[in-house]
């Protein structure tokens, strides 16, 4: 922990030109990439996943989270962790596309009934972001929050 520096607070957009190299240069280590997705509301369950690979000793990970407000929320309810018990900060990015792609049209709430309608797009979105990342030569290992680390994660 600590041979990587953390994103910049304010929530950067893997969609913007140049931000995929940002992120790759600035988290990724040897090549590689922990992805895992998180908002304000599952704030928590990302908390002990970053934690947990901190305990292992991987700090090369992203939370990336669906808005720049998701990112600032956590950001904020992270704060006592850093003020408090000298934790870095969280590393956190947000996508803006492919969220407005008019193929999403049909999932809309008008058009679908299912609630769920923003994560699946989401969770999308995550395969898009790993895209993005892997061509800036990264290997992407992405994985869910709702997980306990028991053994290596490489092995």
């Amino acid at each position: 922990v600590g041979q990587l520096s953390p994103l910049p607070r304010e929530a950067l957009d893997i969609a913007a030109a140049g931000v995929p190299a940002r992120v790759a240069k600035t988290r990724g280590y040897r090549g590689e990439l922990i992805l895992f997705t998180a908002d304000e509301n599952m704030a928590g369950w990302g908390f002990h996943f970053v934690n947990q690979l901190r305990r292992r000793g991987h700090e090369h990970w992203l939370i990336m989270a669906d808005s720049a407000d998701n990112c600032a929320g956590m950001h904020a309810q992270w704060e006592k962790m850093v003020s408090s018990y000298s934790e870095a900060p969280l590393s956190c990015a947000y996508s803006s596309y492919p969220k407005q792609h008019s193929g999403w049209a049909q999932w809309t709430r008008a058009n679908h009934p299912d609630k769920m309608h923003q994560v699946y797009i989401f969770w999308a979105t995550r395969w898009w972001v790993s895209l993005k990342l892997m061509r800036e030569g990264l290997n992407i290992l992405s994985l869910d929050v709702d997980a306990v680390l028991l053994g290596d994660i490489y092995s």
